[in-house]
């Protein structure tokens, strides 16, 4: 199911509700325009460097920027009858003082609005600034063993004659809890839709090494470590989840922002940054990762993963060092805020992560399209071969493990396992590349290899 559990309130969390907030401010932007927006008597979060301005500046998204390509589009997958707010999605940009977003086009049968949805939404629409979003809810599955119907939504995907060209997936199960034969379709289907020119994201799961760990499926395990699917699939792009250290850099012990935990950490010359996401830090979640046990290492990989297994200390026996690594991306998911009816909650997990990452995909998307361009499509190709040649696309994260668990389980099933994936110079199994950095990725239309360089 969702890697947001119905608790509502997530590590150092509070909920104040909208209409306490007191004086009304006026934002005006360049172009003359302007924006109300609320002041909360409260808007200090519990972790700081989280309001959406905060994140683009972490990810390095120029002021003020956003989509002006008409014909760009991003969506978010839905199962499960779990609907958003699109009135929570209003209050949560005015604010944070964002623009009014263009309104979202809800696809197949809506329930009420969930946490998970209001997570997805508000975030990609923040990320992916003035890019229209498609909602699409999928129906079937089976809640009570958290079975997503994953094929019949790519398959929708694929008979849609003109489908949302990025797509943020903040779902997943077990590998084995799916046939072979079912993920061999669907992945051949993801396949088709990056050749379409369709860009599809997947969280990579909130328990660490220890699988989906969702009621109803597998409980979690740490012998051997257990993959996520779809996001280890070769044909999507799966995101983790980071967490913001203190960045000042002169003790031995390092601590997660909103939280009183802390781990031994030799200081490098430089600030710390963003951490991998664990409990073993302070969060809720521990980010998900590794190595999956049915599909072989991609070739786009290879390279960047033979360097981090001749590093990593972890038992061979565990997991399969010939499989799919992931995740490729990373972006916090630690003390994210949201409006969910009416009030200001912090939540987190690769739920959060996901969608923030799609947004910025898709403002690259727009820049493309603007030049004449086509869409990214397929993105993984292009972002491993561009990263060999500019390794300042991503900003690396080289702190943290996640060997952790989800305190969101029940307490019987949380325990922390004796070995995990940590994160090291360069891709590893817990933040993947690491956490984008949109200003250095090649946004010129020419640049042989680049981001932004045809993929034909």
């Amino acid at each position: 199911m969702d890697w947001w559990t119905t608790r509502r309130l997530v590590g150092s969390s509070f909920s104040s509700p909208l209409h306490r907030s007191v004086p009304q401010k006026v934002q005006v932007f360049a172009d003359g325009s302007a924006s109300a927006w609320a002041s909360y008597a409260r808007l200090a979060f519990p972790s700081l460097s989280m309001t959406v301005s905060d994140l683009r500046r972490m990810y390095k998204v120029p002021d003020g920027h956003r989509n002006h390509a008409p014909k760009n589009s991003q969506a978010l997958a839905s199962f499960f009858n779990i609907s958003a707010s699109e009135a929570d999605a209003r209050r949560f940009h005015l604010a944070m003082g964002n623009r009014r977003q263009p309104s979202v086009h809800f696809v197949g049968p809506q329930g009420p609005p969930g946490v998970e949805g209001n997570i997805d939404l508000q975030w990609i629409q923040a990320m992916g600034n003035n890019v229209p979003v498609t909602y699409w809810a999928t129906p079937g599955g089976d809640p009570a063993t958290a079975h997503e119907p994953f094929l019949e939504w790519i398959l929708e995907l694929a008979n849609s004659t003109d489908p949302p060209l990025v797509h943020s997936l903040s779902y997943g199960e077990n590998e084995e809890d799916y046939s072979a034969a079912y993920q061999r379709r669907a992945n051949l289907e993801l396949a088709k839709l990056g050749l379409r020119g369709v860009t599809v994201l997947a969280a990579s799961g909130d328990t660490g090494v220890q699988g989906a760990a969702q009621a109803g499926g597998q409980p979690p395990r740490c012998a051997p470590f257990a993959a996520v699917w779809p996001a280890s699939s070769p044909y999507v792009t799966a995101v983790g989840a980071t967490m913001v250290s203190w960045e000042v850099c002169n003790i031995d012990r390092i601590y997660a922002m909103g939280s009183n935990s802390s781990m031994p950490f030799a200081c490098p010359e430089t600030n710390v940054g963003e951490i991998v996401c664990s409990t073993q830090t302070g969060s809720m979640i521990t980010s998900g990762g590794g190595f999956s046990q049915r599909f072989a290492r991609p070739d786009y990989q290879a390279e960047v993963i033979e360097e981090y297994l001749s590093q990593v200390k972890v038992n061979r026996s565990l997991f399969n060092a010939t499989g799919r690594g992931y995740p490729d991306l990373s972006a916090t998911g630690a003390n994210v805020p949201i409006i969910f009816e009416n009030g200001l909650t912090m939540v987190g997990g690769t739920s959060a992560s996901s969608p923030i990452v799609a947004g910025l995909v898709a403002l690259l998307n727009g820049e493309r399209l603007a030049s004449g361009l086509p869409p990214l499509g397929f993105l993984n190709p292009l972002l491993y071969s561009s990263y060999q040649r500019w390794p300042d696309i991503v900003q690396d994260v080289r702190v943290g493990n996640i060997s952790g668990s989800n305190l969101l389980l029940p307490s019987g099933s949380i325990r922390d396992c004796a070995e995990g994936f940590e994160a090291l110079p360069g891709w590893d199994a817990a933040t993947g590349l690491g956490s984008p950095n949109f200003k250095e990725m090649p946004r010129a239309p020419s640049g042989e290899g680049s981001l932004n360089a045809s993929l034909t």
